[in-house]
């Protein structure tokens, strides 16, 4: 696939279809055995420092240092950077993320919440050309992702953009107001990609829910080769209307699927 510079691209799946292992790999952090990564015309190989100098990861799995405060924390940065932020330059990222008055707290003394904002400081300051963001908005209670939400349309309204980014995410209303693209992945293989809309629609047009496992249903119909069942996610066929009759009689339930059903691994189609 391609990323396009201004390009938002979500990458979604159930747990365990490979985002962390893709992103990883762009990321050059985890080697690849086949195929190729470019940035701007070139392949990535031995050297990453280019490609790693202009992109940031957004991640709880890398942290800031937990015996240093907000403030520090984002003043170290700065260090490493072209120029270093002036103090007032470093308290007004802060300010912008929502975390004035937390300046001498210490990382390690921060909620969730207040780390993915301090996170999102470090984005504002350094304004990278690439940034891959990890689940920003989990686990946070519903008034820290609003806040998370809110510095997302800061982003859209041109504060501190990036050229582009790859959001991972499970987060349907981050994909739906943030992506440009998505791309849908099962078992290490892009199924489906395009808008939100575009996905969904497909989803729900080829899909149907069944409240069982597949062991489940074979044991309650015996000419299970002529029904397609593959999980939540994977190009599929309806299940014809005879057969669905049979597992309606069963008492199985069946449905047409919501939109939060596209990550689910347990219900079968």
């Amino acid at each position: 696939f391609e990323l396009n510079e201004g390009e938002v691209l979500g990458i979604a799946g159930a747990n365990g279809s490979g985002k962390t292992t893709l992103v990883e790999t762009i990321a050059g952090i985890r080697r690849f055995d086949c195929g190729e990564i470019s940035y701007r015309g070139t392949k990535l190989g031995k050297d990453w420092r280019i490609f790693k100098s202009n992109m940031l990861i957004i991640s709880l799995d890398i942290p800031f240092f937990n015996n240093l405060s907000v403030f520090e924390n984002l003043e170290l940065v700065s260090n490493f950077l072209p120029r270093k932020y002036a103090e007032q330059e470093i308290l007004e990222k802060l300010k912008l993320v929502g975390l004035s008055g937390s300046e001498k707290t210490l990382y390690t003394e921060l909620s969730r919440g207040m780390k993915q904002r301090l996170a999102f400081a470090e984005y504002f300051l350094r304004q990278p050309e690439f940034v891959i963001m990890d689940e920003p908005t989990e686990g946070l209670d519903p008034a820290s992702k609003s806040d998370i939400m809110g510095i997302f349309k800061s982003i859209k309204e041109g504060k501190g953009l990036s050229k582009s980014a790859i959001i991972i995410s499970h987060d349907l209303d981050l994909l739906s107001t943030v992506c440009t693209n998505i791309l849908m992945l099962s078992n290490g293989k892009i199924v489906d990609k395009g808008s939100y809309k575009e996905i969904i629609e497909r989803f729900q047009e080829k899909f149907i829910i069944v409240n069982a496992d597949i062991q489940t249903i074979g044991m309650h119909i015996n000419d299970l080769s002529k029904i397609s069942c593959v999980s939540v996610g994977l190009n599929s066929s309806m299940v014809p209307s005879d057969y669905a009759g049979r597992l309606l009689s069963e008492g199985f339930e069946i449905r047409k699927p919501e939109p939060h059903d596209i990550f689910r691994r347990d219900d079968y189609v």
